[in-house]
Protein backbone atom coordinates (compact mmCIF):
# COMPACT_ATOMS: atom_id res chain seq x y z
CA UNK A 1 0.00 0.00 0.00
CA UNK A 2 2.83 2.41 0.85
CA UNK A 3 6.46 2.77 -0.13
CA UNK A 4 9.30 4.45 1.71
CA UNK A 5 9.68 7.42 -0.65
CA UNK A 6 5.96 8.29 -0.43
CA UNK A 7 6.01 8.11 3.36
CA UNK A 8 9.12 10.27 3.71
CA UNK A 9 7.82 12.88 1.28
CA UNK A 10 4.59 13.18 3.29
CA UNK A 11 6.54 13.39 6.55
CA UNK A 12 8.78 16.16 5.21
CA UNK A 13 5.77 18.26 4.24
CA UNK A 14 3.32 17.60 7.07
CA UNK A 15 2.66 16.50 10.56
CA UNK A 16 1.13 13.09 9.98
CA UNK A 17 -0.62 10.33 11.87
CA UNK A 18 0.87 6.94 11.01
CA UNK A 19 -0.84 3.69 11.94
CA UNK A 20 1.34 0.59 11.88
CA UNK A 21 1.72 -2.84 13.42
CA UNK A 22 4.53 -3.34 15.86
CA UNK A 23 6.75 -6.43 15.76
CA UNK A 24 4.58 -8.15 18.38
CA UNK A 25 1.45 -7.54 16.27
CA UNK A 26 0.01 -4.69 18.37
CA UNK A 27 -1.32 -1.67 16.49
CA UNK A 28 0.39 1.66 17.14
CA UNK A 29 -0.81 5.13 16.16
CA UNK A 30 1.90 7.79 16.09
CA UNK A 31 1.80 11.54 15.38
CA UNK A 32 5.13 12.36 13.81
CA UNK A 33 7.01 14.41 11.22
CA UNK A 34 10.25 15.03 9.36
CA UNK A 35 9.62 18.76 8.83
CA UNK A 36 12.93 20.54 9.36
CA UNK A 37 11.52 23.24 11.62
CA UNK A 38 10.04 20.61 13.93
CA UNK A 39 13.19 18.49 14.32
CA UNK A 40 15.75 18.92 17.12
CA UNK A 41 19.25 20.11 16.18
CA UNK A 42 21.47 17.29 14.94
CA UNK A 43 25.02 17.41 16.36
CA UNK A 44 27.50 18.07 13.59
CA UNK A 45 29.92 15.52 14.99
CA UNK A 46 27.31 12.73 15.10
CA UNK A 47 28.25 9.92 12.70
CA UNK A 48 25.77 9.17 9.92
CA UNK A 49 23.94 5.86 10.25
CA UNK A 50 23.58 3.53 7.30
CA UNK A 51 20.04 3.89 5.91
CA UNK A 52 17.84 0.82 6.22
CA UNK A 53 15.44 0.95 3.23
CA UNK A 54 12.85 -1.09 5.14
CA UNK A 55 12.63 1.29 8.11
CA UNK A 56 11.62 4.95 8.50
CA UNK A 57 12.92 7.01 11.44
CA UNK A 58 10.64 9.88 12.51
CA UNK A 59 10.30 12.53 15.19
CA UNK A 60 7.44 11.52 17.51
CA UNK A 61 5.68 14.80 18.33
CA UNK A 62 4.00 13.45 21.43
CA UNK A 63 6.94 11.56 22.90
CA UNK A 64 9.38 14.25 21.67
CA UNK A 65 11.86 11.64 20.60
CA UNK A 66 13.07 9.65 17.62
CA UNK A 67 11.06 6.54 16.81
CA UNK A 68 10.94 4.17 13.86
CA UNK A 69 8.64 1.72 12.10
CA UNK A 70 8.90 -0.76 9.26
CA UNK A 71 7.45 0.34 5.92
CA UNK A 72 5.71 -3.00 5.30
CA UNK A 73 3.85 -2.69 8.62
CA UNK A 74 2.22 0.68 7.83
CA UNK A 75 -1.56 0.29 7.47
CA UNK A 76 -2.60 3.95 7.27
CA UNK A 77 -1.07 7.39 6.96
CA UNK A 78 -2.83 10.76 6.85
CA UNK A 79 -1.99 14.34 7.72
CA UNK A 80 -3.01 15.64 11.13
CA UNK A 81 -5.83 17.80 9.78
CA UNK A 82 -7.49 14.85 8.01
CA UNK A 83 -7.05 12.64 11.07
CA UNK A 84 -8.56 15.36 13.25
CA UNK A 85 -11.51 15.81 10.89
CA UNK A 86 -12.10 12.06 10.83
CA UNK A 87 -12.18 12.04 14.63
CA UNK A 88 -14.58 15.00 14.66
CA UNK A 89 -16.87 13.26 12.16
CA UNK A 90 -16.83 10.07 14.19
CA UNK A 91 -17.55 11.86 17.43
CA UNK A 92 -20.31 13.85 15.75
CA UNK A 93 -21.75 10.57 14.45
CA UNK A 94 -21.68 11.95 10.93
CA UNK A 95 -22.91 9.66 8.19
CA UNK A 96 -20.46 9.09 5.35
CA UNK A 97 -21.28 7.48 2.03
CA UNK A 98 -19.22 5.15 -0.13
CA UNK A 99 -20.06 3.98 -3.64
CA UNK A 100 -18.98 0.42 -4.49
CA UNK A 101 -18.79 -0.56 -8.15
CA UNK A 102 -17.74 -3.93 -9.59
CA UNK A 103 -17.21 -4.34 -13.31
CA UNK A 104 -15.55 -6.67 -15.78
CA UNK A 105 -16.55 -9.83 -17.65
CA UNK A 106 -19.38 -12.16 -16.73
CA UNK A 107 -22.82 -12.90 -18.02
CA UNK A 108 -26.12 -14.73 -17.65
CA UNK A 109 -26.76 -18.44 -17.91
CA UNK A 110 -29.77 -20.73 -17.72
CA UNK A 111 -29.16 -24.36 -16.77
CA UNK A 112 -31.93 -26.62 -18.07
CA UNK A 113 -32.78 -30.26 -17.55
CA UNK A 114 -33.00 -32.20 -20.82
CA UNK A 115 -34.66 -35.49 -21.52
CA UNK A 116 -32.55 -38.28 -23.01
CA UNK A 117 -34.22 -37.69 -26.39
CA UNK A 118 -33.40 -33.97 -26.30
CA UNK A 119 -29.81 -34.69 -25.33
CA UNK A 120 -29.45 -37.34 -28.05
CA UNK A 121 -30.61 -34.80 -30.64
CA UNK A 122 -28.59 -31.73 -29.60
CA UNK A 123 -25.33 -33.24 -28.31
CA UNK A 124 -24.23 -34.88 -31.62
CA UNK A 125 -25.36 -31.81 -33.57
CA UNK A 126 -23.27 -29.45 -31.43
CA UNK A 127 -20.29 -31.79 -31.43
CA UNK A 128 -20.29 -32.10 -35.24
CA UNK A 129 -21.35 -28.62 -36.37
CA UNK A 130 -20.83 -26.35 -33.37
CA UNK A 131 -23.52 -24.58 -31.36
CA UNK A 132 -24.82 -22.20 -34.06
CA UNK A 133 -28.18 -23.89 -34.52
CA UNK A 134 -28.63 -24.37 -30.77
CA UNK A 135 -27.96 -20.67 -30.19
CA UNK A 136 -30.39 -19.76 -32.96
CA UNK A 137 -33.05 -21.95 -31.37
CA UNK A 138 -32.54 -20.44 -27.86
CA UNK A 139 -32.63 -16.84 -29.10
CA UNK A 140 -35.63 -17.24 -31.38
CA UNK A 141 -37.70 -19.89 -29.61
CA UNK A 142 -40.36 -17.47 -28.38
CA UNK A 143 -41.31 -16.22 -31.87
CA UNK A 144 -40.40 -19.44 -33.67
CA UNK A 145 -38.52 -17.72 -36.50
CA UNK A 146 -35.53 -20.05 -36.83
CA UNK A 147 -32.78 -19.88 -39.41
CA UNK A 148 -31.02 -23.22 -38.97
CA UNK A 149 -27.96 -24.22 -40.97
CA UNK A 150 -27.91 -27.93 -40.20
CA UNK A 151 -31.51 -28.71 -39.17
CA UNK A 152 -34.21 -29.20 -41.78
CA UNK A 153 -36.97 -29.75 -39.23
CA UNK A 154 -36.99 -29.46 -35.45
CA UNK A 155 -38.39 -32.66 -33.92
CA UNK A 156 -41.04 -32.13 -31.27
CA UNK A 157 -39.13 -34.21 -28.72
CA UNK A 158 -36.10 -31.87 -29.12
CA UNK A 159 -38.10 -28.69 -28.53
CA UNK A 160 -36.95 -28.18 -24.91
CA UNK A 161 -38.23 -24.60 -24.57
CA UNK A 162 -41.81 -25.69 -25.30
CA UNK A 163 -43.95 -25.84 -22.16
CA UNK A 164 -45.36 -29.12 -20.89
CA UNK A 165 -48.78 -28.41 -22.44
CA UNK A 166 -47.28 -27.70 -25.84
CA UNK A 167 -48.96 -24.30 -25.93
CA UNK A 168 -45.93 -22.09 -26.45
CA UNK A 169 -42.22 -21.62 -26.01
CA UNK A 170 -40.49 -19.55 -23.36
CA UNK A 171 -37.41 -17.36 -23.87
CA UNK A 172 -34.20 -19.13 -22.89
CA UNK A 173 -33.80 -17.01 -19.74
CA UNK A 174 -37.22 -18.20 -18.50
CA UNK A 175 -36.90 -21.81 -19.58
CA UNK A 176 -39.69 -24.12 -18.32
CA UNK A 177 -37.23 -26.81 -17.21
CA UNK A 178 -34.56 -24.53 -15.77
CA UNK A 179 -33.13 -25.69 -12.45
CA UNK A 180 -30.41 -23.04 -11.99
CA UNK A 181 -29.92 -19.45 -13.10
CA UNK A 182 -26.67 -17.49 -13.08
CA UNK A 183 -26.01 -13.79 -13.51
CA UNK A 184 -23.11 -11.64 -12.50
CA UNK A 185 -19.47 -10.79 -12.93
CA UNK A 186 -16.80 -13.48 -12.83
CA UNK A 187 -14.82 -13.00 -9.61
CA UNK A 188 -11.55 -13.76 -11.42
CA UNK A 189 -12.27 -11.24 -14.20
CA UNK A 190 -13.63 -8.37 -12.10
CA UNK A 191 -12.36 -4.98 -10.96
CA UNK A 192 -13.56 -3.01 -7.94
CA UNK A 193 -13.76 0.73 -7.29
CA UNK A 194 -14.75 2.33 -3.98
CA UNK A 195 -15.27 6.10 -3.75
CA UNK A 196 -16.37 8.27 -0.89
CA UNK A 197 -19.31 10.37 -2.16
CA UNK A 198 -21.20 13.31 -0.70
CA UNK A 199 -24.64 11.63 -0.50
CA UNK A 200 -26.53 8.44 -1.25
CA UNK A 201 -28.05 9.97 -4.40
CA UNK A 202 -27.48 8.25 -7.74
CA UNK A 203 -25.48 11.20 -9.13
CA UNK A 204 -23.56 11.98 -5.92
CA UNK A 205 -20.22 13.77 -6.27
CA UNK A 206 -16.98 11.94 -5.52
CA UNK A 207 -15.19 13.21 -2.42
CA UNK A 208 -12.23 10.84 -2.41
CA UNK A 209 -11.07 7.70 -4.22
CA UNK A 210 -10.56 4.80 -1.83
CA UNK A 211 -9.98 1.94 -4.29
CA UNK A 212 -9.30 2.93 -7.87
CA UNK A 213 -10.32 0.17 -10.27
CA UNK A 214 -8.05 -2.64 -9.11
CA UNK A 215 -8.37 -6.36 -9.79
CA UNK A 216 -10.89 -7.66 -7.26
CA UNK A 217 -9.18 -10.93 -6.37
CA UNK A 218 -5.80 -9.18 -6.00
CA UNK A 219 -7.35 -6.51 -3.76
CA UNK A 220 -9.12 -9.09 -1.58
CA UNK A 221 -5.87 -11.04 -1.14
CA UNK A 222 -4.00 -7.84 -0.29
CA UNK A 223 -6.60 -6.74 2.26
CA UNK A 224 -6.65 -10.14 3.95
CA UNK A 225 -2.87 -10.21 4.16
CA UNK A 226 -2.62 -6.60 5.30
CA UNK A 227 -5.26 -6.72 8.01
CA UNK A 228 -4.90 -10.32 9.10
CA UNK A 229 -1.29 -11.51 9.21
CA UNK A 230 -2.52 -15.00 10.15
CA UNK A 231 -5.23 -15.02 7.45
CA UNK A 232 -7.89 -15.46 10.13
CA UNK A 233 -10.12 -12.70 8.74
CA UNK A 234 -11.82 -13.67 5.48
CA UNK A 235 -13.46 -10.96 3.39
CA UNK A 236 -14.25 -13.37 0.55
CA UNK A 237 -16.51 -16.40 0.78
CA UNK A 238 -17.74 -18.72 -1.95
CA UNK A 239 -20.49 -21.31 -1.78
CA UNK A 240 -21.89 -23.91 -4.16
CA UNK A 241 -24.94 -23.00 -6.20
CA UNK A 242 -28.33 -24.18 -4.93
CA UNK A 243 -28.87 -26.62 -7.77
CA UNK A 244 -25.38 -28.09 -7.78
CA UNK A 245 -26.07 -31.23 -5.75
CA UNK A 246 -29.30 -31.96 -7.63
CA UNK A 247 -27.83 -31.76 -11.12
CA UNK A 248 -29.96 -33.87 -13.48
CA UNK A 249 -28.54 -36.55 -15.81
CA UNK A 250 -28.75 -34.38 -18.96
CA UNK A 251 -27.99 -30.67 -18.85
CA UNK A 252 -28.01 -27.79 -21.33
CA UNK A 253 -26.53 -24.39 -20.55
CA UNK A 254 -27.40 -21.30 -22.59
CA UNK A 255 -24.83 -18.60 -21.87
CA UNK A 256 -24.88 -14.88 -22.67
CA UNK A 257 -21.40 -13.38 -22.27
CA UNK A 258 -21.45 -9.75 -21.10
CA UNK A 259 -19.04 -6.95 -20.25
CA UNK A 260 -19.64 -3.90 -18.08
CA UNK A 261 -20.80 -2.94 -14.60
CA UNK A 262 -22.58 -5.75 -12.77
CA UNK A 263 -22.78 -4.24 -9.28
CA UNK A 264 -23.17 -0.70 -7.96
CA UNK A 265 -24.33 0.15 -4.47
CA UNK A 266 -23.87 2.66 -1.66
CA UNK A 267 -22.64 2.10 1.89
CA UNK A 268 -23.65 4.48 4.69
CA UNK A 269 -21.21 4.47 7.62
CA UNK A 270 -20.51 6.25 10.86
CA UNK A 271 -16.87 7.13 10.42
CA UNK A 272 -14.38 6.08 7.77
CA UNK A 273 -14.80 3.09 5.46
CA UNK A 274 -13.24 -0.04 6.98
CA UNK A 275 -12.24 -2.73 4.44
CA UNK A 276 -12.26 -5.35 7.20
CA UNK A 277 -16.04 -4.97 7.39
CA UNK A 278 -16.54 -5.69 3.69
CA UNK A 279 -17.60 -9.21 2.69
CA UNK A 280 -17.46 -10.44 -0.91
CA UNK A 281 -19.73 -13.42 -1.55
CA UNK A 282 -19.56 -15.55 -4.68
CA UNK A 283 -21.34 -18.66 -5.89
CA UNK A 284 -19.64 -21.49 -7.74
CA UNK A 285 -21.77 -22.62 -10.67
CA UNK A 286 -21.82 -25.79 -12.73
CA UNK A 287 -19.43 -24.39 -15.32
CA UNK A 288 -16.84 -23.67 -12.60
CA UNK A 289 -17.34 -19.88 -12.58
CA UNK A 290 -17.00 -17.98 -9.30
CA UNK A 291 -19.76 -15.42 -9.84
CA UNK A 292 -20.31 -12.44 -7.55
CA UNK A 293 -23.57 -13.01 -5.68
CA UNK A 294 -23.57 -10.34 -2.96
CA UNK A 295 -21.49 -7.74 -1.14
CA UNK A 296 -21.97 -7.06 2.56
CA UNK A 297 -20.70 -4.30 4.80
CA UNK A 298 -20.68 -4.67 8.57
CA UNK A 299 -22.98 -7.70 8.29
CA UNK A 300 -25.59 -5.99 6.09
CA UNK A 301 -26.05 -6.79 2.41
CA UNK A 302 -25.56 -3.80 0.10
CA UNK A 303 -28.43 -3.23 -2.33
CA UNK A 304 -27.33 -3.63 -5.93
CA UNK A 305 -28.76 -0.66 -7.83
CA UNK A 306 -28.27 -2.46 -11.11
CA UNK A 307 -25.63 -2.69 -13.74
CA UNK A 308 -24.97 -1.57 -17.27
CA UNK A 309 -23.58 -4.38 -19.42
CA UNK A 310 -23.09 -5.03 -23.11
CA UNK A 311 -23.66 -8.46 -24.65
CA UNK A 312 -20.58 -10.01 -26.25
CA UNK A 313 -22.09 -13.23 -27.65
CA UNK A 314 -24.00 -16.43 -26.92
CA UNK A 315 -23.06 -20.06 -26.57
CA UNK A 316 -24.82 -23.34 -25.80
CA UNK A 317 -23.25 -26.31 -24.04
CA UNK A 318 -24.70 -29.74 -23.25
CA UNK A 319 -23.35 -32.57 -21.11
CA UNK A 320 -24.29 -35.88 -19.59
CA UNK A 321 -23.72 -36.74 -15.94
CA UNK A 322 -22.69 -40.29 -15.10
Amino acid sequence: MYNRDQIIEQLKNNEVVVTFNKVNGDERVMTCTLQEDKLPPIPTAKPQKKINPDVVSVWDLNAEGWRSFRVENVTDIKNVDDAHQELVDTLANKTRYYNVRVYGYGGEAAYMELTKEQYDFWAPLIEEHGDGDAVNYCLNAEDGEFEFDNISELPGNADFLMDSEGEGRSPWYEAPYEFEHQWGVDYNHASISIDEVDSDDYNANTVKEIVDGVDMSDWVNEMQEKHSPNYEHEIWETVGSEGYENEPPYVLQCWSAEKGTFFEGTIATKGEFDPKKLKIRTSEYLNGDETLSAIEYDGKEIDNNGGDTTGKGYSVHVWKND
